[in-house]
Formats: structure tokens, sequence, C-alpha cells
């Protein structure tokens, strides 16, 4: 594990204790592959494998698809998806994008408090 990848498995452990309604914490490439993650003990995963890696994939080419809009929109935040089983954050930096799972009665303003102390530790 080289130097940028056990720091941001550091950010990843941090962040998931922010919050006990946190699942997961992983960082992607742009590309949809898993750098690393965190997940909570005691958490179920509700992916395969599979799925997992197509959700990641999912993820990094929506989050390429609104660079070309910041010009006219602003620099993008986040992405908030939610689901009946689960919630999930994207938020992207220069290099990879944050993703976070919730479960799925996480109140909004918890999951804003919880984004907003992420972007400290991921930017």
């Amino acid at each position: 594990m080289n130097e940028d990848t056990k720091r941001l498995k550091e950010i990843c452990n941090k962040i998931v204790e922010i919050n006990p309604k946190i699942r997961y914490v992983g960082v992607i490439s742009p590309y949809g592959k898993t750098i690393t993650g965190t997940i909570r003990r005691g958490v179920k995963p509700l992916f395969k494998v599979e799925e997992a890696m197509n959700e990641f994939f999912l993820t990094a080419v929506r989050e390429m698809l609104r660079k070309p809009f910041e010009n006219s929109l602003g620099k993008h935040i986040l992405t908030l998806t939610m689901h009946e089983k689960v919630n999930s954050v994207a938020l992207s930096n220069d290099k990879y994008i944050l993703y976070i799972t919730f479960e799925h009665d996480t109140g909004f303003d918890d999951i804003l408090d919880i984004v907003s102390r992420a972007r400290e530790l991921f930017h």
C-alpha cells in the first residue's frame, strides 16, 4: 500500500467514525476503481462484489459527466442518491471520488453535517 492509499484509508476510517448511521466510506478513482474503503463493523454489505464494482463505475461516470457544467453552474459539491435501503453521497476532489453510504433513515441534517465534516478531511 503506497503512502497516498494509506492516507486515504486513514481518512475513510476517520469519516466512518463521525456518525453511527454511516455504513461505508470508500475512495474511488475517476474510472470507478476502488482505491480503499472502510465498512462499519457489524454492517452487512448490501452489494455483491460485482454490484459494488458496477456502482462505483456508474458513480465515477456520473461525476465525470457533471464536469462540463461547472463553468455554468459552479463546482460540483455532492451527489445524493436515496434508495429504500440505503442512501449514498459522492464527493469529488481533483483526484478522487469519496463515496459514503448511510442507513436509509439518516436525516438530511445529519447527512449534511457528515458531508461537511468529510469534505474537511477529504479535500
